[in-house]
């Protein structure tokens, strides 16, 4: 395991991943910090609230691509393994 340091809307995070996975945390890192900068009524949202939004957002995402079947098994299970970090950092809170 490896313990990254991560930086979600201005706040500093410490979250465990499985070594080898350090590249596609931050890109889940990145995918949600961006989703945070496309609106300013997240900004506006108590943390928990903010995520609870985003991970509720791309859990629809998840879903309008598997219904599509774009997306294959495997990212499916990455995308959920990267909705449990989030839940994680939530309850973290």
């Amino acid at each position: 395991m490896s313990l990254l340091g991560i930086k979600i809307n201005g706040k500093e995070y410490k979250v465990e991943c499985k070594d080898g996975e350090e590249t596609l945390l931050q890109s889940a890192v990145d995918l949600i910090n961006e989703k945070i900068n496309k609106s300013n009524d997240l900004k506006k949202l108590q943390v928990s609230n903010m995520f609870m939004i985003i991970a509720l957002t791309l859990a629809s995402e998840i879903l309008w691509y598997k219904d599509k079947s774009i997306v294959s098994e495997d990212e499916l299970d990455q995308i959920n393994n990267e909705l449990d970090k989030l839940k994680n950092i939530i309850d973290d809170e």
